[in-house]
């Protein structure tokens, strides 16, 4: 090797090395970045990715047109049959609907109001009802059991059979309802006005009453009611 040739800088060297690695930190990091932008969750709920999870109020249920939300009149909505499991229903008009055979079960009814509503069949187990209007309304069957009620108005409606075994009645009117042949085992009546109500047949075994006026009730073949 001829000695008078200049050998490389081992300096310059470095520097061609160092530059290599810099240049592909760079490209590394644009790629995850680059990544992170495609699974990351667009800010606009309309633009999200299917699959993925946009945190926000749960979207109100809409039945047959009838948009179950607050300030919302259904007046004489045909709700017969949905499926509204668990659903959160609040200031709603329902007057003079028809729930035929809906399933409520577990769900939260705060000042709804279901006057004159057919209710045939409605299961409300394990619901929680609060400031709920059902004057008027009438229904076979209905299934209350468990279900923890609070402020219901319920004046002259019909309700023959209905299932409130294990349920909680507070602060309630209830003058004039129609309960025959209904079950009310296990059940807590606590400041419920039952006066002029159709309790005929019912079966109110281990039911606790405190503070409920049963003023010209009929309780003819009715069990467990307090004398």
């Amino acid at each position: 090797m001829d000695r008078s040739e200049p050998r490389p800088s081992h300096r310059r060297r470095r520097g061609v090395v160092r530059a290599s690695i810099t240049v592909g930190l760079m490209v590394a990091v644009t790629a995850c970045s680059g990544d992170d932008d495609l699974g990351s969750t667009p800010s606009n709920p309309d633009t999200a990715v299917a699959g993925t999870s946009v945190a926000g109020p749960v979207p109100a249920a809409v039945v047959n047109g009838c948009r179950l939300e607050s300030g919302t009149d259904c007046t004489g909505a045909d709700l017969t049959g949905s499926d509204l499991t668990g659903a959160d229903i609040r200031g709603v008009v329902l007057r003079d609907a028809d729930l035929t055979g809906a399933v409520l079960a577990g769900a939260t009814l705060v000042d709804v109001d279901l006057t004159g509503a057919t209710l045939d069949g409605v299961d409300l187990s394990g619901a929680s009802l609060t400031d709920v209007i059902i004057s008027d309304a009438s229904g076979a069957e209905v299934d209350l059991s468990g279900a923890a009620i609070s402020f219901l108005i319920a004046t002259d409606a019909l309700l023959a059979g209905a299932d409130l075994s294990d349920a909680t009645v507070d602060r309630s009117s209830l003058g004039g309802l129609g309960l025959s042949g209904a079950t009310l085992t296990g059940a807590r009546f606590t400041t419920v006005n039952l006066a002029g109500a159709d309790l005929s047949r019912v079966d109110a075994t281990g039911a606790e009453f405190d503070d409920v006026d049963l003023t010209d009730a009929v309780t003819s073949g009715a069990t467990g009611l307090p004398g």
